[in-house]
């Protein structure tokens, strides 16, 4: 039985893949994890749940170098710069975070590097460190580690096109000695590898990690891209890499922190800052610990995540991993990849600013196009299709001329149907929001279903009606919801636990209905020029 009022007893903690600071949040980002962590984030909000948001950029990974020689920038100039660009998308789309943190700032520098090296110690400790010379590509004898973005090839195991060590297309994480045909990504250098001494963490059970796997609910098909890293026999974790960019791990030394293989550090980080946030005793990532951290990341993310983080959290004595993941499949634009390096895009900065879009209507759309069991691949007329008919025409304008209907009507609570048939539906709601199923695409589904709801044409049904499409849509468009909510005679933001309240209908402020799209600003957001080089 689906629990639907909770209370502050029930605790959850969110964290996202962090977002690399090598340029501002593009429509990809938005339309995966960032998107789906603020819609649970409100809607378990709305159910009297504690949840808490909290993240960070990922200020070490290798693009961000690869950025600044784009640029012509210092790579900490690149990463800082982004960070504040980030921080400004993400408001600009309603994706609230309690803290959300710069890792190389003067405030967190000592405290992130403390958490790679927290990681190191208690792997060694559990004798799960282990240290390996293995071939290393270099830009030339003698010259700097060709890391992540520097080093190009093909999978070994699906022959997909991938820069640095690991695979989009399967997923796969693997050696860089193990990329096919590897090249530097510039020309004018020669590839070399040469032994390196670099440090790992050796998974001592992979067995009992994918069954972990299976014992929170990850689908087989997540599980299966572990099984198969397993299967391939890679079952350690590089911790450390030789590099000219990122975090000695000694002053003045080559080798660096490797950040996709330490992610459980900067978790044991941000579960620091949740205890700042929240005033918790326990560290929410300590095996004691009765909250709820979940995970949200894209496929390609599937080894970082479920393995990299996992393993660390479940083989050291104390620690535990994540409780429960979200994953997103890709969003393509036009037939293509989204990507930042490749500057197939639309920066979400685009989005509200030239393409003068509000964010209700770009969270309805990329929610009801979200790539949760299959890729998407999203066209511009699409995207102003739904935008234009189903969020403006059909969706704001219905709240709007509900919300005039009972204006001036005396207090008011819903008819006992109405309550009845919400409850049917919310119920469904909840379930759908256990976080191995949760589908975005599934909730703008159960808003439109419940619009087309027209038993009863009373004004107990007309107003239990839209306090129900207020809750039900929150999560999804905050602002409008919360206008229907407060249109009603309702306070604060929508909430279960008011919905048979009664309450008198007043007037609001503006309702916000936007104005439509326009293809030709959509079409003009996509650079024309191809990667920068």
């Amino acid at each position: 039985m689906v629990k639907l009022a909770l209370d502050g007893s029930d605790r959850y903690l969110f964290i996202s893949a962090k977002p690399a600071p090598n340029g501002g949040v593009h429509l990809g980002h938005l339309a995966g994890p960032y998107l789906r962590q603020d819609m649970l984030r409100r809607h378990y909000r709305s159910r009297g749940a504690a949840v808490t948001v909290v993240c960070g950029t990922d200020p070490v990974d290798s693009f961000i170098a690869l950025r600044a020689v784009q640029d012509g920038r210092d790579p900490d100039q690149v990463a800082h710069g982004y960070f504040a660009q980030i921080q400004s998308d993400f408001a600009a789309h309603d994706i609230v975070f309690d803290a959300f943190i710069d890792p190389l700032s003067d405030d967190w520098r000592e405290r992130y590097v403390a958490s790679f090296a927290e990681v190191l110690a208690h792997a060694k400790t559990a004798g799960r460190l282990r240290v390996d010379t293995v071939p290393f590509p270099f830009r030339g004898k003698d010259g700097p580690g060709a890391s992540g973005a520097w080093l190009c090839g093909g999978c070994p195991d699906c022959g997909a096109g991938v820069s640095g060590y690991f695979c989009e297309d399967c997923g796969a994480h693997f050696d860089p000695s193990e990329v096919r045909a590897p090249r530097l990504r510039f020309p004018g250098e020669d590839l070399v590898f040469e032994p390196s001494a670099d440090s790992f963490f050796d998974i001592a059970d992979p067995d009992a990690r994918l069954a972990s796997l299976a014992r929170i609910g990850v689908p087989e098909q997540l599980r299966a891209v572990v099984a198969r890293q397993f299967g391939a026999g890679r079952t350690r974790i590089r911790l450390t890499e030789p590099s000219e960019w990122g975090i000695p791990v000694e002053p003045g030394a080559r080798s660096r922190y490797f950040g996709h293989g330490l992610l459980y550090g900067y978790c044991r980080l941000l579960g620091d800052l949740y205890r700042e946030v929240t005033g918790d005793r326990v560290h929410p990532f300590d095996a004691e610990s009765s909250v709820t951290s979940v995970n949200l990341f894209g496929i390609d993310n599937t080894v970082s995540h479920m393995v990299n983080i996992q393993a660390v959290g479940e083989e050291v004595a104390g620690w535990k991993g994540f409780d429960g993941f979200v994953v997103n499949r890709f969003l393509r634009l036009e037939g293509r990849k989204i990507s930042t390096s490749a500057r197939h895009l639309i920066q979400a900065a685009d989005l509200t600013g030239s393409c003068g879009l509000e964010s209700d209507g770009i969270r309805f759309t990329l929610a009801a196009t979200s790539p949760t069991h299959t890729e998407v691949d999203l066209h511009v007329e699409d995207f102003v299709r739904t935008y234009n008919e189903v969020f403006v025409d059909s969706v704001c304008r219905a709240v709007v001329a509900e919300a005039e209907e009972l204006r001036g009507e005396p207090a008011i609570a819903p008819s006992e149907e109405i309550t009845r048939r919400f409850e049917e539906v919310f119920t469904r709601v909840c379930d759908g929001h256990r976080f191995p199923v949760y589908d975005p695409a599934e909730q703008v589904r159960t808003v439109l279903d419940w619009m087309a709801t027209r038993s009863g044409a009373g004004p107990t049904d007309r107003y239990g009606r839209l306090k129900g499409l207020a809750l039900l849509l929150y999560p999804i468009s905050p602002r409008l919801a919360t206008w229907a909510w407060r249109s009603l005679g309702a306070d604060g933001e929508p909430a279960y636990a008011a919905y048979a309240r009664p309450t008198v209908p007043r007037p609001v402020d503006s309702p916000p209905v936007p104005p439509y799209a326009n293809p030709q600003r959509l079409r003009a957001a996509i650079p024309t020029a191809g990667a920068l080089r």
